[in-house]
């Protein structure tokens, strides 16, 4: 079980089925966030998760202080990539988002896709 003041919060599907997440003091697993996103996304949805690079903490300062996470807690896109995969997600963009951040952009996995209409039509 999740102890997070807000964990997963699915939207409205005129937002395409998007969910949004708090990640602050917040201990969820990623694959089982990243299936529940998946079960809500749109066929064609977009889930976008922004990180801070994996740069020590102390150089990415705003107005000359640090900001952010701990730097053991950030994650390279490469982790952020392959904590979402098993969940049935695949990356179509990754985008720099100068200073500090990147964007990482997912769709359903078409495979997965796959599988679950030959499990649900079997």
């Amino acid at each position: 079980m999740s102890s997070c003041s807000r964990a997963a919060v699915p939207f409205e599907s005129s937002l395409c089925g998007s969910a949004a997440t708090r990640s602050r003091n917040c201990r969820v697993s990623s694959v089982r966030l990243a299936r529940a996103v998946r079960e809500v996304l749109a066929p064609a949805g977009r889930f976008a998760i922004v990180n801070w690079q994996r740069r020590r903490r102390e150089e990415t300062t705003v107005l000359g202080e640090p900001r952010g996470p701990r730097t053991e807690l950030r994650m390279a896109p490469q982790q952020t990539i392959d904590a979402v995969a098993p969940a049935g997600l695949q990356l179509v963009e990754l985008a720099e988002l100068p200073p500090y951040h990147y964007a990482a952009i997912f769709a359903r996995s078409p495979f997965q896709d796959a599988r679950f209409v030959a499990r649900n039509t079997a």
